[in-house]
């Protein structure tokens, strides 16, 4: 009976397995959009299972499923479709789009998406695949030419080179220009990690660091908005006093099984060399000098190498074609109540530079989950580990460029020692390059946290409530070497310890209303409540002396000292936001905000700004149909506020360091004993915030179904009661005070072109036009005060002079007359004149062009970059033409006439000169050196193909992408200007805009990118 029992269970389970067997069936099909067309990338599931696929490139799709399951279909911007299985094994879907869903979106932060067509203000957009096409490792550079009001400049061609990015100009005198940056509602720090900050000019003699955006990876970006207006960031509070650029980072979809997503990428660069002269050898007076022991000098006034019978050589072959890798994988998807995104990155660059090198490991993950129907959460993790490995820059001794510059084509600097290890160069008081590479440079390590975590909960269908908790938390660390024997400051060596520990804590409490008051008045507001808690600490330990030379340890050094900043600071704020809206065509934006700043005076550290912001489609309110389907006229109004430096209400102490000028100073703790002194600035308890007045009035005007657009801004920005250090007479015990004692004012002008002119089945082109145009003027400094000076020399130097534009090269000009003709002396050269203004870095105006052709699976795309009228001052030929390896010094046996008038005859110059040694030493002046960097550049070109689905349907991907991108593959410069890039600037993301002086030259590359998904 048994056996009987068991036989009969075995044959019904396997009846029952039978049947579920030829239940499960492979459904297969294609997917097009509305218009006919495969639609590539849609989401398939089963659902109430995590079995799920994806059309691909050709829109087919196979998945296997059970008769009585349900299908759903599902692509951003398609109504979602729900199909049963039944006995079909077939099924063919065309999906519709939904209206709703296709409206156009721009994230503003604070968890707010608009329509811009429905905004009272203007905000820019930047597409973030073309942010990859750049293939910058900074993404802040590869915003240049995209959009306007924005200008970026690169500090040099190091890997892991500091950028800086200004929005309509300058709107402090002193201190940080940066925008705020927001990371999905979250503000982030931007500071540059200097190694040693209480050093104020580390960039020009060591040159500049990597800033806080290096640490963003453009591979987890997903939108980028840029709200270049007051009206449209004042709500971000004081910290957004210079615009806000907005990021909102990848994210999972709900309803879809697990997408992965794999891009590699390598890039090969090579500088781009400066212009130099390659016929005479080293030498003076005519004569050949070897360089060898003995026989060394600095000059290249020697013969020409062509009568010498010896080699030539290329300084420039220090230099290595750098090699960049990038690799990301990510996964997204979700389920009906929760969605996942993670993504690794690994970033590894080989710098030009041997010794160079920059590698960014990161890490990124988003969820959000449904814990009932009111009641959500998103949590987020993003975590960075950079390592930057670079040489000195600039104007020290230890910078490798000074002896590459200035090398004779005559000379070979390899070897780098002599056989009794002692440095071998051409001339002496210098460092050989090789050398520097071995025996110096600056190591630097950085750890960044940025976990939030926010709950909303929806109280009733038009209110819901929304808190969110986050730390962004810096932990960094910096080693700076010079070996013992390196000719400098630190002869005998050093070794330079910073650690240093940066965290912000941010919570918001954000309540939002969107409660219309009938069909066509419709309303939504915002009030909201945040708290700001930041520490900053730095500590430093720095050890002179070696004992044993090549070990860089603290404990190998005879003299040690130390030293240790702590900064605190928290602020409070209440803020609101109301928008309101009439028929879909009258727009009114209306913000407020109060902050409470530990950083002013105790009784009076609140002050309160907001913004008002009005907009009115045209073309709705006359019922414009068919040509003219947007205009909108925006103006607005803003006033925002910004709170003091930290402790500039007080006045501190600092250690004692005294010294009597001649036989070198006292570094306390000494024999035993410590001493502090007060310090040199004298704190203000009775500053008051700053605050920036903006007007703006814009046009936005789109035709033909938006295929042609155009957007004009105007702006007046003031900005008053600018705090900085006002000098003080010596009498007072002080040198300087803080106070707010300035204004500068910024106008400006922005014009964006778009168009699609063809837009066909196959084939489509769109082109971008901008133009931006802004002047600044430095409106009041305090009483006393001609200048402020913000980076170089006291002469040359930039500098804040009231009635100029901000930050002017002074300098020593030529002697002219009037009509601005040179006054010449009777040998027909050049007279110095007055100490004065030779121009600012600032264009007078910039542009940018970008285009974009696809054909079937080809794209071609590329983004051109322009900028007219700004100069800089070339410290790099006023060192090599004193030299003799500039290129200015390539004519040197040339007769010249200078252009202009005998002072003592008034009559046209007609006397030939020579600019040889002579006039290069005792008669070019400062001005001779002040370029233009007038330039048209092609920043990127990008071709990419994507691959016929039936190419790797065996494979397993879904689909597969190959491009190819170019870089810098074109400058052209003004004639006057001789460097690798007219764009690099020594001060880095700082204010000193306007200098370049030995830093590594710029590069060009070229990329190859494969992107597969499955």
């Amino acid at each position: 009976m048994k056996k009987i029992l068991k036989k009969t269970c075995i044959l019904f389970i396997g009846f029952l397995v039978q049947i579920s067997f030829a239940q499960e069936k492979t459904i297969s099909g294609t997917i097009f959009d509305q218009d006919g067309l495969p639609l590539p990338g849609v989401n398939i599931l089963i659902e109430g299972t995590s079995n799920g696929t994806q059309s691909d490139f050709d829109g087919n799709y196979s998945i296997n499923g059970n008769q009585g399951q349900t299908i759903l279909f599902s692509y951003l911007g398609q109504k979602e479709i729900r199909i049963a299985i039944k006995s079909q094994t077939t099924i063919n879907i065309t999906m519709e789009e939904d209206a709703e869903a296709l409206e156009e979106v721009v994230v503003i932060g604070l968890g707010q998406s608009k329509n811009p067509s429905k905004l009272a203000y203007s905000v820019a957009t930047v597409d973030a695949e073309k942010i990859l096409d750049a293939h910058e490792t900074d993404f802040v550079n590869a915003l240049a030419g995209k959009t306007t009001g924005v200008q970026i400049n690169s500090s040099s061609g190091l890997a892991g080179g500091s950028s800086r990015i200004l929005i309509r100009g300058v709107s402090s005198l002193n201190y940080d220009n940066t925008p705020l940056y927001v990371i999905d509602g979250i503000p982030v720090s931007n500071t540059e990690n200097q190694f040693d900050s209480r050093d104020e000019d580390q960039a020009l003699f060591y040159g500049s660091t990597s800033g806080g955006s290096i640490d963003i990876s453009p591979d987890q970006i997903r939108n980028i908005t840029i709200l270049k207006g007051a009206a449209a960031s004042a709500i971000y509070g004081s910290r957004a006093a210079n615009g806000v650029i907005v990021i909102d980072t990848h994210k999972g979809n709900k309803n879809s099984s697990a997408q992965f997503n794999f891009k590699s990428s390598t890039t090969i660069s090579n500088i781009i060399e400066p212009k130099r002269q390659q016929i005479y050898a080293q030498g003076s007076r005519g004569n050949y000098r070897t360089g060898e022991p003995g026989d060394q000098t600095s000059l290249s006034w020697g013969p020409k190498i062509s009568e010498l019978g010896i080699p030539q050589y290329n300084p420039y072959d220090i230099f290595r074609t750098g090699i960049t890798k990038d690799n990301t994988l990510s996964v997204r998807g979700g389920s009906e109540s929760s969605t996942y995104y993670a993504s690794v990155g690994i970033f590894n660059q080989e710098g030009t530079v041997p010794t160079n090198s920059f590698d960014r490991y990161s890490f990124l993950f988003n969820s959000s989950h449904d814990i009932t129907k009111k009641l959500s959460v998103n949590a987020k993790l993003s975590y960075t580990n950079s390592i930057n490995k670079r040489p000195f820059e600039g104007n020290g001794r230890t910078s490798i460029m000074w002896t590459i510059a200035g090398a004779p084509i005559s000379y070979n600097l390899l070897p780098a020692t002599n056989e009794d290890g002692s440095q071998r160069l051409y001339r002496t008081n210098r460092n050989n390059p090789y050398h520097l590479l071995k025996n110096t440079g600056l190591t630097s390590k950085t750890n960044r946290f940025q976990p939030s975590i926010s709950l909303t909960y929806n109280i009733l269908e038009w209110i819901k409530l929304k808190a969110t908790s986050s730390m962004d938390y810096n932990l960094s660390n910096a080693r700076s070497i010079e070996n013992s024997g390196i000719i400098g400051t630190y002869s005998s060596g050093r070794v330079l310890q910073t650690d240093r520990t940066n965290r912000d804590f941010n919570t918001d409490i954000i309540l939002t209303i969107n409660k219309d008051f009938s069909e066509k008045i419709t309303a939504d507001y915002l009030i909201g409540y945040n708290l700001l808690d930041r520490k900053n600490s730095s500590l430093y330990a720095e050890g002179a002396s070696f004992v044993i030379p090549d070990f860089y340890d603290l404990s190998n050094t005879t003299s040690l000292q130390t030293d240790e900043q702590t900064s605190i600071k928290r602020n409070y704020s209440f803020y609101g936001q109301a928008n309101f809206s009439y028929d879909d065509y009258l727009f009114l934006t209306l913000t407020g905000r109060n902050d409470w700043s530990s950083t002013l005076p105790s009784n009076k550290n609140s002050f309160f700004y907001y913004s008002g912001s009005l907009g009115i489609d045209l073309a709705k309110v006359f019922d414009l149909k068919g040509t003219l389907n947007r205009a909108m006229l925006r103006s607005s109004y803003s006033r925002i506020g910004k709170d003091a430096p930290e402790y500039s209400t007080i006045t501190g102490n600092i250690k004692a360091n005294p010294g009597d000028g001649q036989r070198g100073n006292i570094n306390f703790p000494f024999q035993g004993s410590g001493s502090y002194v007060q310090s040199a600035i004298k704190g203000n308890p009775e500053l008051t915030p700053e605050f920036t007045n903006e007007v703006e009035i814009s046009a936005d005007l789109q035709f033909f179904q938006s295929r042609l657009g155009i957007e004009i801004n105007y702006y007046d920005r003031k900005s008053e009661d600018q705090i900085f250090e006002v000098p003080l007479a010596a009498e007072t015990g002080f040198s300087s005070i803080f106070k707010n004692a300035g204004s500068i004012e910024n106008k400006g002008i922005e014009i964006a072109l778009s168009a699609t002119p063809i837009e066909t089945k196959n084939f489509s082109w769109d082109i971008g036009v901008n133009y931006s145009k802004n002047d600044s003027k430095v409106i009041e400094l305090a009483e006393g005060v001609e200048s402020v000076r913000l980076s170089g020399f006291t002469n040359p130097g930039i500098f804040i002079r009231k009635g100029e534009p901000y930050g002017v090269i002074w300098t020593t000009l030529y002697k002219r007359n009037e009509e601005g003709q040179l006054l010449l002396d009777d040998d027909g050269y050049i007279q110095f004149g007055d100490v004065g203004n030779a121009g600012t870095a600032t264009p007078d105006w910039t542009g940018g062009l970008t285009t974009n052709i696809r054909y079937k699976g080809f794209e071609l795309s590329g983004v051109m970059d322009i900028r007219v009228g700004g100069k800089i001052y070339n410290l790099d030929e006023f060192y090599t033409s004193f030299y003799g390896t500039s290129i200015l010094t390539a004519d040197r046996e040339k007769d010249v006439i200078i252009d202009g008038i005998i002072e003592s005859s008034g009559a046209i110059n007609t006397i030939p000169i020579k600019k040889d040694f002579n006039y290069w030493n005792a008669y070019a002046g400062d001005e001779e050196f002040v370029q233009k960097t007038d330039f048209i550049k092609l920043r990127n070109v990008t071709l990419a193909y994507n691959i016929p689905s039936k190419l790797i349907t065996k494979t397993g991907f879904n689909s597969a992408k190959l491009s190819i991108s170019g870089r810098n593959l074109w400058i052209k410069t003004d004639d006057s200007f001789t460097g690798s890039d007219p764009e690099l600037s020594l001060y880095g993301s700082g204010n000193g805009q306007g200098i370049t002086n030995f830093q590594i030259p710029s590069n060009k590359s070229y990329s190859l990118t494969l992107n597969l998904s499955f």
